[in-house]
């Protein structure tokens, strides 16, 4: 059972601008935004876990490190992350002003708390990316569907029957980010008629087990979404070529 690592999750997504601990660090210099985390009560079995983390966030420069920390709570609340076998979803509350004016040598600080809820189902397979073109997408959420249409055949001397497959079928629909790249200038172009709408797209779909699967497809829809104070996504479904 490969346990998700929260705390490295959150210092590769952070980077360096943050210090990011288990241990509040009492010789703070308030050069950059101190995080500590405590992971609060959960639920464990053998196939999943859901716990709770308080990120607590000691800063000396408390307008821009809110303004940081509500950006970072818009990008990935509700978001899933894959790693390994085990698939996590992230859910966080809004940033909370819990202290002001906390003296610490020669700096007056602040602190903000975070509280994060993390659900993580063990021994997955789920698609982790999916490139069209070239070019890679991480999605939001993907659905890989494989059809059928039956013909009932008789069974020879008995009043009973077989199925047989007349036609089948795979489609692809996915929901990501909206990226500026080549092919988000084919979706334009396909849009105002500039290239034929049956030309079609190399797709790799990728796993986590390390398994990958190749299309050739055709776009069925493209939906651009775009709102005020959120991140556009992009949601596109295919059929085979």
């Amino acid at each position: 059972m490969n346990e998700f690592d929260f705390k490295s999750w959150l210092e590769e997504t952070l980077g360096s601008d943050y210090e990011v601990s288990r241990h509040r660090n009492l010789a703070y210099d308030g050069v950059k935004p101190q995080i500590v985390l405590t992971d609060l009560a959960g639920n464990l079995t053998e196939e999943s876990k859901t716990w709770q983390v308080q990120i607590d966030i000691i800063t000396a420069t408390p307008d821009e490190t809110q303004a940081d920390l509500e950006q970072f709570v818009k990008t990935y609340n509700n978001t899933k992350v894959v790693s390994e076998s085990t698939s996590t979803m992230l859910y966080f509350l809004s940033p909370a002003l819990m202290e002001r004016d906390i003296q610490s040598g020669a700096n007056k600080l602040v602190r903000f708390v975070i509280i994060a809820t993390l659900f993580s189902t063990f021994g997955v397979s789920d698609i982790t990316e999916i490139t069209i073109g070239g070019v890679a997408y991480k999605p939001l959420n993907a659905t890989l569907h494989y059809a059928t249409e039956i013909r009932p055949v008789p069974r020879s001397g008995t009043k009973l029957t077989s199925n047989v497959k007349t036609l089948a079928g795979t489609t692809l629909s996915f929901s990501a980010i909206n990226k500026a790249t080549i092919f988000n200038n084919a979706l334009r172009a396909i849009r105002t008629g500039q290239i034929d709408g049956n030309t079609p797209f190399t797709i790799v779909v990728k796993f986590n087990d390390g398994g990958t699967e190749t299309y050739s497809m055709l776009l069925m829809s493209a939906t651009l979404a775009s709102a005020r104070n959120q991140l556009s996504s992009l949601n596109v479904s295919f059929v085979l070529a």
